[in-house]
This record gives structure tokens, C-alpha cells and sequence, in this order.
């Protein structure tokens, strides 16, 4: 009776086995027995699980190498603007620093990590929002910042920098140059000469224009587009104005136009004017 427990329940283990380790059911008791120690002695695990454990490994990595190429792309990304031929192109930073870029010109900056750099090409006109420092790079050199307006121009090597307003710093391999506001200075071939300026501002960035009775909200396009603002007008009546505008500050176009209409202006949050009738009509 002992002897027939014995046999079952070894008979059961060796069933075990053969479910457990995939043993070919067409062995005999005894056959299967050993090719189950030997398994088990070789450390042989079940396929199925091996299969498995990789596809976890190789979905991990892929995973990582999928976040990894999502940052890089969000660190590298770029906007670029141009400014197309013969004519001047206007924008603002995500910091608001407004940039007139001149003809045949343009300006990189990150997209997603803005870090007030940016790189130029060809020349450009800077209103820089106070703030951390602010570095325009070029091919030459480079020009540093915290708040000012500042010009930069860039062309074969040659480095043209001159400051309207604050201070500014311009700097290269051999040269480095502190320039206060009405000072120049041009960079070349580690030679660097200095000039004295009067203009408040340079021809390029001049918002300059003439209108012969030209309704309003048109003349309010194109200041709205040169400065980088947004102006909402509330008259009762169309307007219509004639005259020359040649400045680069805001303000003064604004004054130019709505003076003789009879206008007020007001300016409402960051970059935002309103136009509406004046109250001392």
C-alpha cells in the first residue's frame, strides 16, 4: 500500500513536470523524470518568459531613446525671421524686445527654452526689454546686454555695433569693447575702430511713410506691424489722414496721427492701445 502512495504521488510530480518544463508527453514515467532533472540541473527557464523579459528590455530602451530624441528636439527647435529683399522686417521676442531686421537679414532663436539669445545675420535694430543679460551672436562676435537699444551689423567678418540708448558690449576672439549710448565701434581682422554717433536711431528702423488721405485703420495696420503692437480703434466716424511719418518710436506715430483727427490714445497691458475720440473735442 506504501509502495502504491509512492508510485502515485511520484507519477503526479513527474505530470507536474511535464506541464511545467513543456516535456513531450509521448515519453514514459521515466523518461520524462530525467529530462526533467536535467532541465532543472541546467537552469533552463520556460521560453514563453524569456521571450517576454526581452520585449519588456527592448520596449524600455525604445521608450528612452523616444523621450531622449523628444528633448533634443524641444532644446534644439528654432524660429527663424527673415527679412525679405528691399524691404525691413519688424517682430518681437518672447520676451517682447522688439528687432527691426533690415533687408536680406535674419534672426534664430530657441522656440521652446527662450534664453534671450539669439544669433544674426546681415543687420539688425534692438529695443531690448530690461531683464537678464541679452546676447546677439554672429559669425564675428558677439553683443551683450541688459536693456537698451542697440544696432549690429554683420558682413564678412566685419563686426559694426553702436549703442542709441544704455550701454552695451561687444565682444570677439581678440577684442572687447564697453560702448554708452551715442558710441560705435567696427571689429575687423582684430582691429577695432571707434566712432562717435548723433542719430537717435538707424535709417532701417525709421517707421517712415507718406499717406494722402488714407482711411485710418489702414495707417493703424502698418504702425501696428512696424512696432509690434496691437491697437483697437473706436471712432464714430471713418477718418482720414494726410502727412509724413518718419520716427522709430512709437509713441511719436501715434501722436502724428491722431493730433490732428482729433484722437486720443491709451495703452492697455503690454503692447496693447486703444484709439477712441478725444474728450476735449
Amino acid at each position: 500500500m506504501e509502495k502504491d502512495k509512492k508510485y502515485q504521488l511520484t507519477t503526479e510530480r513527474i505530470e507536474q513536470a511535464i506541464r511545467n518544463y513543456l516535456v513531450p508527453s509521448r515519453l514514459d514515467s521515466e523518461s520524462a523524470l530525467n529530462l526533467v532533472l536535467s532541465k532543472i540541473d541546467n537552469k533552463e527557464t520556460n521560453p514563453k518568459i524569456v521571450r517576454i523579459s526581452a520585449w519588456w528590455k527592448y520596449a524600455g530602451a525604445a521608450a528612452a531613446i523616444l523621450v531622449i530624441g523628444l528633448f533634443l528636439h524641444l532644446l534644439l527647435a528654432t524660429v527663424t525671421f527673415k527679412g525679405i529683399d528691399s524691404q525691413v522686417a519688424s517682430f518681437r521676442l518672447p520676451d517682447q524686445s522688439r528687432v527691426v531686421l533690415n533687408q536680406n537679414s535674419q534672426v534664430k532663436f530657441r522656440k521652446y527654452f527662450w534664453n534671450r539669445q539669439v544669433s544674426l545675420e546681415g543687420n539688425a535694430y534692438f529695443e531690448v526689454e530690461k531683464g537678464s543679460r541679452f546676447v546677439v551672436s554672429t559669425e564675428t562676435g558677439q553683443v551683450e546686454v541688459l536693456g537698451t537699444r542697440f544696432s549690429v551689423k554683420e558682413n564678412n567678418k566685419r563686426l559694426e555695433v553702436a549703442c542709441f540708448e544704455g550701454k552695451v558690449k561687444a565682444v570677439n576672439r581678440e577684442i572687447q569693447q564697453i560702448l554708452k549710448a551715442g558710441d560705435s565701434v567696427t571689429i575687423i581682422e582684430g582691429k577695432k575702430e571707434s566712432a562717435k554717433i548723433t542719430a537717435e536711431f538707424p535709417d532701417f528702423a525709421l517707421f517712415s511713410r507718406h499717406y494722402s488721405n488714407v482711411e485710418l485703420s489702414e495707417i493703424i495696420k502698418d504702425i501696428d506691424l512696424f512696432f509690434g503692437v496691437k491697437t483697437t480703434l473706436e471712432t464714430e466716424t471713418f477718418k482720414y489722414f494726410t502727412g509724413s511719418l518718419e520716427t522709430g518710436t512709437l509713441e511719436t506715430a501715434l501722436a502724428i496721427v491722431t493730433t490732428p483727427l482729433q484722437l486720443d490714445y491709451t495703452f492697455e497691458g503690454e503692447n496693447k492701445i486703444r484709439i477712441n475720440q478725444s474728450i476735449n473735442k
